[in-house]
């Protein structure tokens, strides 16, 4: 049954944005071709381009923050605490009751609001996920709405800004309540159909919204509750596929550099439904693993791949990529002046990650490479 249910959604979701460009184009032509005779006798209708594309630049951004917001309003009447808010790579996050201004960026996002959810009562982990994950969706398409209204109410560039800023509002609904996995990331509707599913994946929602609550306060992982290291059975989804790496970071925030290694490699092996996302950040760690213990230049070379590469580079920013690369260039390419300007690099993200929690351990795993290195 699972081909028939995917062609139809794949149906729907043609149609869906089939229907929506088809609004585009009729919407612009009109508005353009009345803005047009507005302003052809000036001799400057070619700023219906710049208009256009001024607002397409700025849609984006607005509707971000409203989708995001949406959540957090959504979350807050759902019982969630606010942890972080960011749009593009200022990231605002709550810290002992204050708001503080980070720098974060995550590939294949531009805007991320994450909430802590309440305590669960029983093992079936049954906490308030749709509205929550509909919030944004939902904020999108009200503000669609009425960015409509204004644009039928007025003429010109002014109606062009607002029928652009509406349909770029339903685009963005369309593309976080259709269940889609973009840039490797499942959204918000496919979240909300795997929880249904399985009171496993509402666990590992739960565990991963928990998990980042805490890092942000500051929390290693290492200090995390146990129990959310155990019993973790082979992905089924995007949401059971964050687990196997949580479990890889603890053993290294420990300094279990064998285990992490073991146990990444044999999730690897079955990764079940696991995002490639995921499974790129087990590989990294294998590498580091590799890196600080037997350094054998066949396996590097089997494990640093183009495509791991490519990875590694497009999170140049996070911390734990700046760990491994300085222990790459440091043990095994013996690049000194590249492993220098990497953990100047390292030193400056760790003044501005939002994730408190990862900088002990990762500053731990650095002075491990650095004795290594000796």
């Amino acid at each position: 049954m699972e081909k028939p249910k995917k062609s139809l959604r794949g149906m729907l979701i043609a149609l869906a944005l089939g229907a929506v460009t088809g609004l585009i184009i009729g919407v612009l032509r009109t508005n353009f071709s009345a803005t047009e005779r507005d302003y052809e006798s000036s001799g400057i209708s070619f700023m219906r381009w710049v208009v256009l594309l001024v607002s397409l630049f700025v849609s984006v951004y607005l509707h971000t923050i409203i989708h995001e917001a949406g959540h957090l309003i959504a979350g807050k009447l759902s019982g969630y605490k606010f942890v972080s808010f960011r749009v593009g790579k200022l990231t605002i996050i709550r810290k002992e009751d204050k708001l503080l201004a980070k720098k974060y960026e995550l590939m294949g996002t531009i805007g991320q609001c994450l909430m802590s959810p309440p305590e669960v009562t029983d093992t079936q982990y049954k906490f308030p996920i749709a509205f929550y994950n509909l919030g944004g969706g939902l904020a999108n398409i009200l503000f669609a709405a009425l960015f409509f209204i204004v644009g039928v109410l007025t003429s010109g560039y002014v109606s062009v800004a607002f029928m652009v800023l509406a349909i770029v509002g339903v685009f963005s609904c369309l593309a976080n309540i259709i269940p889609l996995k973009l840039g490797g990331i499942a959204n918000d509707g496919s979240n909300i159909i795997a929880c249904r599913k399985s009171a496993e994946t509402r666990r590992a929602l739960w565990i991963q919204l928990k998990f980042v609550a805490l890092i942000t306060q500051g929390v290693r992982v290492c200090d995390m509750p146990q129990e959310w290291m155990e019993n973790i059975a082979t992905p089924t989804d995007a949401l059971t596929g964050f687990l196997p790496g949580l479990r890889c970071s603890y053993h290294l925030d420990k300094g279990e550099i064998q285990q992490a290694y073991d146990y990444a490699k044999s999730v690897l092996e079955n990764p079940g439904k696991m995002l490639e996302l995921h499974k790129y950040e087990l590989r990294c760690e294998m590498l580091f693993c590799e890196l600080v213990s037997e350094c054998r230049p066949d396996e590097i070379k089997k494990l640093y791949t183009a495509k791991l590469r490519e990875y590694i580079s497009a999170h140049a920013t996070h911390v734990s990529k700046q760990r491994l690369m300085y222990a790459y260039e440091r043990l095994y390419a013996k690049y000194e002046v590249k492993a220098k300007k990497t953990l100047e690099s390292f030193e400056r993200t760790c003044l501005h990650t939002p994730f408190q929690g990862e900088i002990a351990g990762e500053r731990e795993l650095i002075e491990l490479v650095k004795r290594i290195a000796k």
